[in-house]
């Protein structure tokens, strides 16, 4: 009996830690390290100086009074990128735009996929966040309005679908402040 129970310990003790070793994590847990904030752990109307410490320097391409722009490489060898830029006036952080990039020349059809369902979890994560939208045109364009979460002021969030027209995975999400 004791060795019937040692060999199933070490069988379940060897299913457990091959199975953790599997997990690989998402095209959107990439480019979404952060889910809290109106987007990637950001509030509209936050100062420039916040944005700065919570996004930090990896990556930044430019820096101006009212701007920050951002080149992020994921995965070279699949051309997996996304380019973030943020604008702001005498309020804060007024819009965020990420422009998500798939381009694997060697698999054009799995980058186009991948650019899908990137689409697909923002969909998921806004509808979970800011409830139904207000607008969606298929499976290319998606609209939530909402209040922003520092200082309350009317607010949009889109996602748009660019894959097949661009013949890669190719994602646009916009968050702004529209008052």
């Amino acid at each position: 009996m004791k060795k019937i129970l040692k060999i199933t310990g070490v069988v379940l003790i060897s299913v457990l830690v091959a199975c953790s070793g599997n997990k690989q994590e998402s095209d959107f847990d990439k480019v979404m390290p952060n889910k809290g904030g109106d987007f990637r752990g950001l509030n509209l109307n936050s100062p420039k100086e916040e944005v700065l410490e919570i996004e930090g320097k990896e990556g930044l391409v430019e820096e101006g009074d009212d701007y920050l722009d951002y080149t992020r490489i994921i995965n070279p060898d699949e051309r997996f990128s996304y380019n973030l830029s943020m604008e702001f006036d005498d309020k804060g952080l007024y819009i965020i735009t990420m422009d998500v990039f798939v381009e694997d020349e060697s698999n054009k059809e799995e980058s186009i996929k991948r650019g899908h369902e990137l689409y697909n979890a923002f969909v998921k994560h806004f509808t979970e966040k800011f409830g139904q939208p207000a607008e969606k045109e298929d499976n290319l364009y998606t609209l939530w309005e909402f209040k922003a979460k520092n200082g309350g002021n009317a607010s949009e969030a889109t996602v748009k679908d660019f894959s097949e027209e661009d013949g890669y995975g190719s994602v646009t999400v916009s968050v702004g402040a529209i008052e």
